[in-house]
């Protein structure tokens, strides 16, 4: 994970700790999340629910229009 990585040079740089493993950065107070925002959000919402949403919100494409006056 990149950024991990950027922040225990962080860390390091600001002379908090230098972590080498997440467990160093927990004892730092410092977690790491192996998911990310969008895989909570699915987890939160559920498939459906995020289709529906992206099919809603999503701009129409000239494709769009032409199919729907066939």
């Amino acid at each position: 994970m990149r950024e991990e990585l950027v922040f225990r040079r962080g860390l390091e740089a600001t002379q908090v700790g230098s972590p080498r493993t997440r467990g160093d950065m927990e004892r730092l107070g410092f977690y790491v999340c192996v998911k990310d925002l969008e895989d909570e959000l699915i987890d939160a919402l559920g498939t459906e629910e995020i289709e529906a949403a992206v099919a809603r919100d999503r701009p129409p494409r000239p494709l769009d229009a032409l199919l729907s006056a066939v």
